[in-house]
């Protein structure tokens, strides 16, 4: 995890156009597409750093209300505060079906 956070902190802001012939940045993006702890560091970064608080059952279910709040409803799920959770249906807009179960973990949603 350490040579990831190295190789993460230098670039995480990086052009994939600028390095396409750097093997170490190619190294790096293998990292990430090979290790689902690596995707999760990422995605927690980034919750973290806009200032949003979200702990739900996995990383993947956060990263997903942190993408609706963020993004003006632009995520297949949501969390209201009366905790239900819903899931929008494709080609229906505005348009959600409540759920119990997490889609990513299985876990039951509190």
């Amino acid at each position: 995890m350490n040579e990831f956070i190295l190789l993460h902190e230098k670039y995480k802001f990086s052009n994939p156009i600028e390095n396409e012939d750097n093997s170490e940045y190619h190294y790096y993006k293998l990292l990430i597409i090979n290790n689902i702890e690596y995707q999760n560091y990422i995605k927690k970064e980034e919750i973290s750093a806009s200032g949003f608080n979200i702990e739900e059952c996995c990383t993947a279910m956060d990263y997903q209300i942190f993408l609706y709040k963020k993004n003006s409803k632009k995520s297949i799920i949501n969390k209201w505060s009366n905790e239900m959770y819903g899931i929008a249906i494709k080609g229906r807009k505005n348009e959600l079906v409540e759920i119990s179960h997490c889609p990513w973990c299985g876990a039951k949603l509190q």
